[in-house]
């Protein structure tokens, strides 16, 4: 089954379940080009390229791709 969600919603829907721990973004090529860190549903962290901070955080909804995610919970 295939789900399309995008960016936001996917990080409304953790904020929302107040997660913690750290997604990983995906690209169709299934090459790596972010990640984000969460800590009782805010982003505590984000990378995406070279990038760091805000600056990787917004160029993640500059340039959105298809792709996949994971999720990995902490405890």
């Amino acid at each position: 089954m295939r789900i399309e969600l995008g960016l936001p919603n996917l990080l409304q829907s953790l904020a929302d379940s107040k997660v913690t721990g750290g997604l990983a973004l995906f690209d169709r090529e299934n090459e790596q080009m972010g990640s984000l860190t969460f800590a009782d549903g805010q982003v505590a962290a984000c990378r995406a390229g070279s990038l760091g901070g805000e600056a990787a955080f917004y160029q993640l909804f500059e340039r959105p791709v298809p792709g996949t995610f994971i999720f990995t919970s902490q405890s």
